[in-house]
């Protein structure tokens, strides 16, 4: 009796030693799925502030109202900024307007697509405002030097095409393209003095960094002409940069009644000139189609 007695008590120490070690293999192998070591190079390190968040962010340039040119033989001016809406007047070739404020709102005409800005036209003392398409307004307007009655009126249609016409009092005299990658700081310059010409309008301006470009339009009285186009600058990283500009009469250095294109090498380095070569002149005349040596 004894011995049955020894016999199951060792049974139940075995049961119960057996049970406290898989309940503590359980333990550990929960622990290890759930937070299992690495390697420092498997961390996964803290989440780092995103500091660009505090910074301030840059508030648009506001829209500044300004006068602007109808680049058109003419326009609608509309109710809403949209080809459907009601018409409220209509604008002649030239006319002056002053630009209000650009809308949400855009349109593609003759392959040109530009936003519809909110205009007032002011005639005498009379107000009117309402809606013209952009593609139709040029910023850029100079008067001729002979005939006071004229202007010459310049619009960028894209970066491979700019536009610049002749207006008289309302009338389209003369529109040109010209294929050019002028994309910024251009101006207008015209001058007279010349047989055969009224006004020689040059544009100039660059493309890209490096690259220098001039276009220059003759008009003769009765239509703008293409005469040619002076290009400069140098290749990245390479000397010496090369200047090519056209010099019209009442530019310094002119020949009166003749145009030059003047070429210029010389040796920069961040905007300070080294060496400049000898300068080479061409003159050239209008025969009234092309220039000529």
């Amino acid at each position: 009796m004894k011995k049955i007695l020894i016999f199951f008590l060792c049974l139940l120490v075995s049961a119960s030693s057996f049970a406290q070690k898989k309940a503590k293999t359980k333990k550990m192998a929960a622990k290890t799925t759930t937070s299992e070591k690495k390697t420092p190079s498997e961390k996964i390190a803290p989440a780092k502030k995103d500091k660009s968040k505090n910074l301030p962010l840059a508030k648009p340039k506001p829209f500044k109202a300004h006068k602007a040119y109808l680049m058109a033989e003419k326009a609608n001016v509309r109710k809403e900024p949209n080809t459907k809406s009601d018409v409220v007047m209509r604008l002649a070739a030239g006319s002056e307007v002053t630009v209000l404020s650009p809308t949400k709102e855009s349109a593609t005409i003759e392959n040109v697509t530009a936003v519809w800005y909110k205009i007032v036209i002011r005639q005498d003392t009379v107000e009117t405002d309402g809606y013209l398409w952009g593609g139709y307004l040029s910023d850029l307007q100079a008067d001729s030097k002979k005939e006071a009655t004229i202007s010459f009126l310049i619009r960028r249609n894209n970066d491979k095409e700019w536009v610049i016409m002749a207006a008289r009092n309302g009338d389209l005299l003369s529109t040109l393209k010209i294929a050019t990658s002028i994309d910024n700081a251009y101006k207008i310059r015209n001058n007279v003095g010349y047989d055969k010409i009224n006004d020689a309008i040059i544009l100039g301006g660059k493309h890209g960094e490096f690259t220098e470009l001039e276009e220059l339009v003759i008009w003769d009285g009765k239509k703008l002409n293409y005469a040619g186009s002076a290009k400069g600058g140098a290749k990245p990283g390479t000397d010496p940069m090369h200047h090519e500009t056209f010099v019209v009469d009442g530019d310094k250095g002119a020949k009166k009644g003749c145009i030059l294109k003047v070429n210029t090498d010389e040796i920069e380095w961040d905007g300070t000139i080294y060496q400049n070569s000898a300068t080479s002149k061409t003159i050239f005349k209008w025969n009234g189609e092309a220039l000529i040596e």
